[in-house]
């Protein structure tokens, strides 16, 4: 058994998802340094036009997405038995698994395909489009034509290989291209602190310091692929939310903590009401949307944060905020508290019932699109860790992960305006999407 371990190794996931693949140091490998060395850059994104952006096959390829992303956050949900407040990033794990794609051949390659929803074709034509989509700094221009910053979503792509192996260019090129991914060399097997230190400090830096965790490759690390994404928008360009006074809000255990509650901005829309919960949302400075998933009386978090509610709350397009017929205009407002959420854990087992197994296999793991002949049956993924921080207060959100019409001329009428507020006052489900409904993150808050 020790021996045939020795040529084998492993996969962990990270910063949304690290797989790193390993085998034992061979004799007469001679890695030149320990630090870490660039070895490609990705592509540079452009901007995702119009036609692109309402193309049909994409937007069917962004259905696959959403897809994955509600059977991922609720089968991790359902297998989460942690103490604090639950947030996955289902487009950070979607984006790593989608890399692995381009280093795997044959079963284990369908089974990801399948698990993801999306064909390897769909991936290489649309993921960059997604990326280009989802990856936006925001900026405000001033009275002197200057700007200011005022929030932004990261992605990022990267690759991990440990010195002096045989790699497959095309497939660098490949993740360069396609999947705007960084290629590094680092050193594992002969100076493993120091690569293990580049790679968080490389981690660090893509999620603005939120995540710095030494994931602790061993040194018979033979690859990693890693994603990592960021979230920061505020409420408003300048100040915070005002707060309301003190409410009593019902802990998922029956408890209870009193805290004042965040007042959300007035957003047009009416809360949706279906048998077993309530769902609106608030909006940041730049329309990223907190979607609240509120259980009604005698129901849980646990009966609504399903598969089944996740994906009717992706398919709301529309709150109904205009009553057109009784020229009524409705506006709604949440009434929050500040939360925190996170998230660590190897989700190998989740993904193993997702249908991904030949990947977890040391006998029929095939790596071949980025390593040579070799390396067949001899590397396997042993763990795919997802990392996840999220905090939601009075200047906005912050969040990271690190394994994410025309109008005619009409006489004027005198329309009605109605206000409500939407008061989330005992535990609940959110969803946390992009302008365009690309979810980043799910999660539930059972406590305060």
């Amino acid at each position: 058994m020790a021996i045939r371990n020795k040529f084998r190794k492993t996969l962990s996931v990270l910063c949304s998802v690290l797989l790193s693949f390993g085998v034992a140091c061979g004799k007469g490998e001679n890695p030149t340094s320990g630090n870490a060395a660039l070895l490609s850059q990705p592509a540079a994104p452009t901007e995702l036009s119009y036609p692109d952006r309402t193309n049909a096959d994409y937007l069917a390829f962004k259905g696959n997405v959403d897809g994955f992303a509600t059977r991922f956050a609720n089968a991790a949900y359902q297998a989460y038995d942690g103490e604090e407040n639950f947030a996955v990033s289902p487009l950070s794990v979607f984006s790593a698994l989608s890399l692995a794609t381009e280093g795997a051949h044959g079963v284990t390659r369908s089974e990801i395909l399948n698990a993801l929803g999306a064909s390897h074709e769909e991936l290489q034509t649309y993921y960059s489009a997604l990326y280009r989509e989802v990856s936006v700094t925001h900026t405000e221009y001033n009275d002197d034509d200057t700007t200011t910053y005022s929030g932004e979503v990261t992605l990022s792509n990267s690759l991990w290989l440990q010195q002096g192996i045989d790699f497959r260019q095309a497939g660098l090129d490949v993740l360069a291209n396609k999947y705007h991914a960084y290629s590094y060399l680092a050193d594992f097997c002969n100076e493993n602190e120091k690569a293990n230190r580049a790679l968080t400090a490389f981690i660090k830096e893509q999620t603005h310091g939120l995540i710095e965790k030494n994931y602790e490759l061993s040194d018979k690390t033979l690859l990693a692929l890693v994603n990592t994404l960021y979230l920061k928008d505020g409420w408003l360009m300048h100040g915070d939310l005002p707060t309301t006074a003190p409410y009593t809000f019902t802990n998922a255990d029956g408890s209870t903590h009193t805290t004042p509650l965040l007042q959300g901005k007035y957003v047009s829309g009416r809360v949706q009401e279906q048998e077993n919960y309530s769902l609106f949302y608030t909006a940041t400075l730049n329309n990223y949307k907190l979607k609240f998933i509120l259980p009604k009386d005698g129901y849980t978090v646990a009966d609504v944060f399903t598969a089944d509610v996740l994906a009717e709350v992706s398919a709301v397009q529309s709150f109904g905020g205009s009553d057109y017929e009784n020229n009524i205009d409705y506006y709604t407002r949440c009434l929050f508290p500040e939360f925190e959420a996170e998230y660590d854990e190897n989700v190998r087992t989740l993904l193993q019932t997702m249908g991904i197994q030949s990947l977890f296999n040391e006998y029929s793991c095939d790596f071949g699109g980025l390593l040579d002949e070799y390396w067949r049956g001899k590397v396997y993924c042993e763990k795919v860790q997802h990392t996840t921080k999220l905090f939601v207060d009075k200047t906005g959100i912050e969040g990271a992960a690190v394994t994410v019409i025309g109008i005619g001329e009409s006489a004027p009428e005198t329309r009605q305006e109605v206000f409500y507020d939407f008061v989330i006052d005992r535990a609940f489900g959110f969803v946390i999407t992009t302008p365009n409904n690309v979810t980043l993150f799910s999660g539930v808050v059972e406590h305060l």
